[in-house]
């Protein structure tokens, strides 16, 4: 196994290199470790120490409960694989030796055990690009990222440019950055002002595959972090220790960052930061789960410059603003308090407090503004002046809403005495109108508000934040109270204003008075004058984009209140009663549905109807098509039951659109369909028709259905072979040709009235079953096509049709004389 040389010439090289840097290799290949090394509190002595003194160090399990060792590619045995104070403690750098190393190694191996690991050197010793890797198996009691000085050490410097750390082990704590000194003032080893401290972190960047119990984004006590950022793959357990931070602990801290991702797990209570100067922003991501966080710094010596944000995707249990410890500010140039925080997502906030002082709540802090944005929210029953719902972010810019008194205009309405424009703007209200402002800020608006800020001589460190205030221009159209009609009119366009302000107290207009659309559905609050509504069948009438509406409305304490989804307009607060039924059949005249209709349905679709070869092109209610409920119709049901039946259009087959069926209904005649065309063509024989010669091919049988009595002219003479036939001439024709039978009633349709010169004709063809007509209308004027006329003919002589088909030409006169003589 490896560990087992023997010393020759060559390894007397490396075992003096060893004895520099703290160790030497005896005869026995056991690791001699260094003892003694004075911890940061003066409490705790290292013991068993390995100063690698930039070479790579690797550790693995080894016999007899012991450890393989490897230093810069040579193998050592040491005896305790434990990972304790007894166990074996590895610094990166060297013992106080004024030295600088980089481009170094530690790994932790599956089955090893070892105390502390520290990316740095003790005192005066200097590293960077360090990496530090906890394998999976691997243990270790503590793992800094940075270097470590003794307690009272205030003169050495053990600085790290960047190191890199990833467990996939087990590491019960955590520190981005050193063990530094205390036992002396914390300013004499921090220089806030440029951003280091003696025991100094550059950049550390960290990955939790594995389990840590404890985590810290900073140094132990008065060192310091430039940057930080902690990768959670794995889990924060809390097994040993409650709590974990984002950042600080004494010392400094220029920003810091973890993210929580998904399947992760911190069940620990983690604090957005503890004590010392929390100079930059400190961001937490979470889309895994988290337990705890804790928004306000923990401990009472505590500066902030930064901000604070939270933003969650995944599942926080609790979210505290106040630890409940009493904060207070190193020195009066910085806050104890941050004085932004954000928190996003689906969080639910509390102000009360979970460490100490269970019993209290948050109390708002002078300068400090805590936002709540994208479904974040606070606990129900809590309310605090600082804390604010917020519409969006866009970049460092917190977008709010706020709401404006209304402004009205009665113009030339009069109203009551005791109604007046102060009654409409303390009383009118929409709400829901911040869920429509997403869109309006953007990023010409922020430079906008920061430039106009800037004029009115806000700070450059001052954070901003833009206010979308709305409110409402009403402009009362009508008001009309008597015995037979009882309206009260107003149209209302919601507003709003863009109000820019910083933190220092500055404020801006950026612009006033712009429409705002309203996509969302929104509760409306309109005041209307005493006594003049009822509560029953009570309406909102809304006219908009050309279609009307009504609102289901509720009246209390004089104010009218519905739910408006459709934008805003015209709106008009009444009482309506109006109600009827509709029942609807298929072609074959068999129910399909039955609807009760009311106001309420005004604007809202009929029901669709489907039948092979034809298009719906609606319903055919009162001799009229109808494909929604409108106005006019809502009329024509009120206090009723009325039938309707479907109209439908001959699907196009052929060069030739046809607008009807013999069968099934009736729809508008197409817009590019003409009139019947007559051409009179000069006769030069005698015969009936000036408009009909012997050259024409039906001349004989035009002649001769005129001589029968079965076809007559248009009048004056003419005939019109080449005009198209009409339903009402069809009918007329056939009963001519049947001899003008009595039919045994009138037609039952409302659009033949009883002196038309078709009735009779019409009356006797439905009785015979020759036509349907569409429902409760026949439609004498619509055009007929030769199929049509067709199957009209063979009923009338007791035939069979054939099946219908469709995309046959329009009848001519002509045609349909000669086709009644031909049979």
């Amino acid at each position: 196994m490896k560990g087992f040389k023997k010393l020759t010439a060559g390894l007397m090289g490396v075992v003096m290199a060893l004895g520099v840097c703290g160790f030497t290799a005896l005869a026995a290949d056991e690791l001699t470790t260094v003892g003694g090394i004075k911890g940061p509190n003066g409490k705790y002595d290292y013991d068993n120490v390995l100063f690698a003194a930039g070479q790579d160090v690797t550790v693995e399990q080894g016999e007899d409960d012991g450890l393989i060792v490897t230093v810069g590619g040579t193998d050592y045995t040491f005896d305790k694989n434990v990972a304790s104070a007894d166990g074996l403690t590895i610094f990166a750098g060297g013992d106080d030796d004024g030295e600088s190393y980089s481009n170094i190694s530690i790994t932790i191996k599956k089955g090893a055990n070892v105390n502390t690991i520290f990316g740095g050197g003790h005192g005066n010793s200097n590293t960077d690009d360090v990496t530090i890797n906890i394998e999976d198996g691997g243990v270790a009691r503590a793992v800094y990222g940075g270097g470590l000085t003794s307690y009272g050490d205030g003169e050495s410097e053990a600085q790290v440019g960047n190191v890199e750390i990833t467990v996939d082990g087990y590491v019960n704590l955590l520190y981005a950055g050193g063990n530094s000194a205390v036992g002396v003032s914390r300013d004499s080893v921090i220089n806030v002002e440029k951003g280091t401290a003696n025991n100094f972190v550059n950049n550390a960047n960290i990955v939790i595959n594995g389990e840590v119990d404890s985590y810290f984004g900073s140094s132990f006590s008065y060192g310091g972090v430039g940057e930080v950022e902690c990768i959670v793959n794995g889990e924060i357990s809390a097994e040993k220790t409650s709590y974990s931070a984002v950042t600080g602990a004494n010392g400094y801290t220029g920003s810091a960052k973890m993210v929580v991702n998904e399947d992760a797990v911190v069940n620990a209570d983690v604090y957005m930061a503890m004590r010392g100067y929390i100079m930059g922003d400190v961001v937490l991501e979470n889309y895994g789960k988290i337990n705890r966080v804790g928004l306000n710094p923990d401990g009472k010596d505590v500066s902030t410059n930064g901000e604070f944000k939270v933003i969650n995707e995944g599942t926080i249990e609790h979210c505290n603003i106040d630890c409940g410890c009493e904060k207070t500010a190193i020195e009066d140039k910085y806050p104890a308090y941050p004085k932004k925080i954000t928190v996003s997502g689906d969080v639910t906030v509390t102000g009360k407090n979970f460490e100490t002082n269970t019993d209290k709540y948050y109390e708002p802090v002078d300068g400090q503004t805590i936002y709540l944005v994208d479904g974040a929210k606070l606990a129900d029953g809590e309310s605090y002046s600082n804390v604010k719902v917020a519409a969006d972010e866009v970049g460092d810019v917190v977008v709010t809403t706020d709401e404006d008194e209304a402004t009205v205009d009665t113009g030339n309405v009069t109203l009551p005495v005791d109604f007046t424009v102060d009654t409409i703007k303390t009383n009118a209200a929409v709400e829901g109108l911040e869920e429509n402002i997403n869109g309006l800020v953007g990023d010409n608006e922020v430079d906008e508000a920061k430039e106009a800020l800037k004029k009115e001589g806000a700070s450059d460190s001052a954070y901003v934040e833009i206010k979308v205030v709305t409110y409402l221009d009403i402009k009362v159209e009508d008001y009309v109270n008597t015995d037979t009609e009882k309206v009260f009119t107003v149209d209302i366009t919601p507003m709003y204003k863009l109000v820019a302000e910083s933190s220092d107290g500055i404020e801006a207009t950026i612009n006033d008075g712009e429409k705002l659309d309203v996509y969302n559905e929104v509760e409306v609050t309109i005041p209307v004058p005493e006594g003049v509504f009822g509560a029953e069948n009570l309406f909102v009438k809304h006219i908009h984009n050309g279609r009307t509406y009504y609102y289901d409305a509720e009246l209390a304490n004089n104010k009218v209140t519905f739910t408006n989804p459709n934008g805003f307009s015209l709106i008009s607060v009444l009482n309506d009663n109006r109600e009827g039924s509709i029942t609807f059949k298929d072609s074959d005249r068999d129910i399909i549905k039955k609807i009760t209709y009311d106001v309420t349905d005004i604007g809202s679709d009929l029901p669709d109807y489907e039948e092979k070869g034809y298009i719906f092109d609606g319903w055919n209610i009162d001799g009229k098509v109808f494909e929604v409920l409108t106005e006019e119709l809502l009329d024509i049901i009120n206090g009723k039951e009325v039938t309707a039946y479907p109209v439908l259009e001959e699907k196009e087959s052929s060069s030739h659109r046809h607008s009807y069926s013999l069968k099934e209904g009736k729809t508008e005649r197409d817009d590019e369909e003409e009139e019947p065309v007559v051409t009179p063509e000069p006769e030069e024989e005698e015969g009936p028709f000036s408009d009909v010669g012997k050259d024409n091919p039906n001349y004989d049988a035009i002649v001769e259905v005129y001589e029968k009595g079965w076809m007559a002219g248009i009048g004056d003479g003419v005939f019109a072979p080449n005009g198209t036939l009409t339903r009402g001439m069809a009918v007329t024709i056939l009963w001519n040709r049947a001899g003008q039978p009595e039919p045994a009633s009138v037609a039952p349709f409302l659009d033949v009235t009883s002196d038309a010169w078709y009735a009779k004709a019409v009356a006797w063809a439905y009785e015979n079953g020759i036509t349907s007509g569409y429902g409760d209308t026949y439609g004498p004027d619509d055009f007929l096509t030769t199929e049509q006329f067709t199957r009209m003919n063979d009923i009338a002589n007791g035939r069979t049709p054939e099946v219908y088909v469709g995309g046959a030409p329009y009848a001519t006169r002509g045609w349909v004389a000669g086709m009644l003589v031909m049979e």
